[in-house]
């Protein structure tokens, strides 16, 4: 049924096709195992209920603190089922948090608008921690965090070898590294949820510029066990 959905919203032709097997064969979702069909983990990942059962890092997790890291916290949210379903889920929650706002300008006729966090920064933020991520090699979740003054998002491990920190300071080109998950990035790109051209970053710094907000930071630590984007608010000033 989550196969034929997906077929449907990308308008895909093996929609009609019948045999379930030869959709799940045509979209690489199987492979012969002692003469059976086996899922792939990418099929796990998109098409099963509860991907979580068999990669326990296949979750989004959230909260939201009153004041600083280790401060009380007022909301949590815990987002799962496939990963398409579970993404969306959190960009509308994570958009949510954004605050649009619309000032009058003394010296001009029109008027200045702003929000403390571009959507296309948040959207691309999340999109990449669970594009780029581990699932097979963490049960850490994917993590973010909702601070008074920024929204920081976590994934695990962190990035692959050949990007390096230098990579994303500011005006500095990403290289054309190997993906770490080439299909869920092909299928996530047929939903029109990410693109494989490496523009992530680079999107991110792009929007909170427009936007007229602090630059994004990106980090991870010597032994690349997390990487995290941080978003400053921006209220105006």
């Amino acid at each position: 049924m989550l196969a034929r959905q997906f077929l449907r919203e990308v308008r895909s032709d093996l929609f009609d096709d019948p045999v379930a097997e030869r959709i799940y064969s045509a979209m690489r979702l199987v492979r012969r195992d002692n003469g059976h069909h086996a899922p792939r983990n990418v099929a796990l990942l998109f098409f099963a209920e509860e991907p979580s059962r068999w990669f326990r890092g296949a979750v989004i997790e959230a909260a939201v603190f009153a004041d600083g890291a280790g401060g009380e916290t007022i909301e949590e949210q815990r987002f799962t089922g496939p990963l398409p379903f579970q993404l969306r889920q959190a960009l509308t929650w994570l958009e949510g948090r954004s605050v649009r706002r619309i000032e009058k300008q003394a010296t001009r006729p029109e008027a200045r608008a702003w929000v403390s966090y571009p959507a296309l920064a948040l959207r691309e933020a999340l999109v990449n921690a669970v594009y780029h991520r581990s699932y097979e090699d963490s049960v850490e979740p994917t993590k973010v965090y909702v601070y008074p003054d920024r929204i920081e998002v976590i994934s695990y491990p962190g990035p692959v070898d050949g990007l390096e920190a230098e990579h994303f300071a500011s005006d500095a080109a990403v290289p054309p590294v190997p993906a770490r998950n080439r299909r869920i990035g092909e299928l996530l790109k047929e939903l029109r949820l990410a693109e494989s051209r490496g523009t992530g970053v680079p999107k991110i710094r792009r929007a909170m510029h427009d936007n007229g907000s602090p630059p994004p930071r990106f980090d991870f630590d010597h032994a690349r066990s997390y990487f995290r984007v941080t978003l400053p608010v921006y209220r105006g000033d």
